[in-house]
């Protein structure tokens, strides 16, 4: 992403996303928001460090407690059930459970 996005930033982001003003993200809203953050650089390099954002633990996919803990950080109090429905939604893991690099390009509209 090249900055970090402050506080702030990501609740007026949220604002901004969130448009049935539910105070939750359904995947609509989550793919729109990640489409959001990768928009101004397009690069691969771009999308690899927005997946990172994500992956923290740096194990290659992203797992329901890292989509819940950054819908925290924006102010989106979600359980982990709506959280494991948008995972379930994107995620081409036999068990639904991990969001791969590769899952995580498709969901932004990237193709290989």
């Amino acid at each position: 992403m090249g900055h970090e996005k402050s506080v702030d930033s990501l609740h007026n982001l949220m604002q901004q996303i969130d448009k049935n003003t539910s105070q939750q993200v359904d995947f609509d809203e989550f793919k729109h928001l990640m489409v959001q953050l990768t928009k101004e650089n397009e690069s691969e390099e771009a999308l690899v460090e927005t997946f990172r954002c994500f992956d923290r633990d740096a194990r290659g996919w992203i797992d329901s407690d890292e989509v819940k803990e950054f819908l925290n950080i924006i102010g989106v109090n979600a359980t982990y059930e709506d959280v494991e429905d948008m995972i379930s939604d994107v995620c081409s893991d036999s068990q639904n459970k991990h969001i791969s690099y590769r899952d995580f390009r498709k969901m932004l509209g990237y193709n290989y």
